[in-house]
């Protein structure tokens, strides 16, 4: 919520800042489905390979990179103020 609020401003009480909230949640979530199709194309890839390790009890119990945020350009620094 904080990454939010610093991207696009106070959403609770902004409908402005709260759209702009809803479409970076939208843009995130698409990076975040085509990141977890890659690691399923790796995964199907190392199965072919005889190179697949057994997975877990839930899909998430495999240690796969997250991608990162966005920078952040604030005040038209990076970072911050």
């Amino acid at each position: 919520m904080r990454y939010l609020e610093l991207v696009v401003g106070p959403f609770q009480h902004d409908e402005r800042a709260l759209t702009a909230a809803l479409d970076v949640l939208l843009v995130l979530r698409d990076r975040w489905k085509l990141h977890l199709a890659a690691c399923a194309a790796v995964r199907r890839a190392e199965k072919r390979q005889g190179r697949r390790t057994p997975r877990g009890a839930t899909p998430f119990d495999r240690e796969c990179e997250r991608p990162p945020l966005p920078d952040l350009h604030l005040n038209g620094r990076p970072g911050g103020p």
